[in-house]
């Protein structure tokens, strides 16, 4: 079961007169594993528990700003949130006598989605699962590796905590991705995700002739669920989302992953990684100003050291932490691709590289 958190941001200026004429301005953005968004008045996204939150803060005009603990903070920065229960963030920003608040309000919710596996032919059997704090779910069915939805289905009321979607069409053979929806009006309103496998077998991986039958086997490839867009200096922005199945006989572990910037960005530009997992189980970072990552032609390592029980799945979300000073990567973007994962004693059917999100780099 999700613990999933609600954020509303709403925007308060109080009618105060004064001299100046520059009034402070607010703009509040979070990055969630389903995405990143500059949020507006009165927009609500949502956000697993247990995975870190960013929330990145930029205004104008303004002399001073003070965090949610009343402490002074820069006029522009990000902070990253781990809210446990329902609770108000208030970021504050002045000038003269004009204030402007930026808010966070935190509302929790719950939700789950079981994998499912039918054999081909067969009906897809209903899914199921529990709900709270949402009146309305919906299933969307993704083909992995496509960004498009092979199934929709209608928004359905929550039942005394309980919700059932019956799949009305008929899918090929194949792995998919299962995505449960809160509220239409929420951005980024991902509740759960889970996986749908058609046919016999998980997966029919091409192990090679030396391998022995028990051998632990990793299944990776990208889901669809991230957007890029502008990234800032200072920031951290999610530049990969990877689905890992664990199909073999054995548990396994990943020891690192390759990655490569093929965007026009100088590699420079990035300074870290973070890698957080869906289960709120593991987080990596790698990385800083003061110790920036190493890239040789573009590629980096992350060291990962995580395991998967044999059967399991595990989404994976890798972040670029930008440094503060970009103004020489200004127009130009960020592209990184997956091009290999490093284990002891997993045999990786795998199509290199996994392709990333794009993000352009903007002061």
């Amino acid at each position: 079961m999700f613990l999933m958190l609600l954020i509303m941001v709403s925007l308060v200026v109080p009618n105060v007169s004064s001299a100046s004429n520059q009034k402070p301005t607010c703009s509040l953005g979070v990055t969630t594993p389903a995405g990143t968004i500059e949020l507006k008045k009165r927009d609500t996204v949502t956000v697993v528990k247990g995975q870190t939150v960013t929330t990145a803060w930029e205004s104008k005009n303004a002399t001073k700003a003070y965090n949610p603990e009343g402490k002074k903070i820069d006029l522009q920065g990000i902070a990253t949130l781990t809210p446990l229960r329902s609770k108000t963030y208030k970021y504050k920003f002045t000038a003269d006598n004009y204030s402007v608040t930026c808010s966070l309000h935190v509302h929790t919710v719950t939700g789950s989605l079981v994998p499912v596996v039918v054999s081909v032919g067969k009906t897809i059997p209903k899914f199921t699962g529990e709900v709270t704090g949402v009146r309305k779910v919906q299933l969307q069915i993704y083909k992995v590796g496509s960004t498009k939805p092979a199934y929709t289905s209608k928004r359905t009321s929550v039942k005394k905590g309980d919700w059932s979607i019956a799949v009305s069409k008929k899918l090929p053979a194949g792995n998919y991705l299962t995505v449960l929806r809160g509220d239409s009006k929420y951005e980024l309103n991902t509740i759960a995700t889970s996986t749908l496998t058609i046919g016999d077998v998980v997966v029919v991986p091409t192990v090679s002739s030396d391998a022995p039958t028990s051998a632990t086997i990793f299944v990776a490839q990208s889901v669809p669920l991230l957007v890029g867009g502008v990234a800032k200096g200072d920031s951290s922005v999610p530049v990969s989302y990877i689905q890992v199945i664990n199909v073999g006989k054995k548990d396994g572990a990943i020891d690192a992953i390759t990655i490569k910037q093929n965007g026009s960005a100088a590699s420079g530009a990035v300074i870290g990684f973070t890698v957080t997992d869906d289960q709120g189980m593991n987080q990596v970072t790698i990385g800083s100003a003061a110790s920036p990552v190493v890239f040789k032609n573009g590629v980096a390592l992350i060291p990962l050291g995580v395991s998967i029980p044999v059967g399991q799945m595990r989404l994976y979300t890798i972040r670029a932490i930008l440094r503060s000073n970009v103004t020489a990567n200004v127009g130009t973007q960020l592209k990184f691709d997956i091009i290999s994962i490093a284990s002891s004693s997993v045999f990786a059917q795998t199509a290199f590289p996994i392709k990333g999100t794009t993000w352009t780099i903007a002061n």
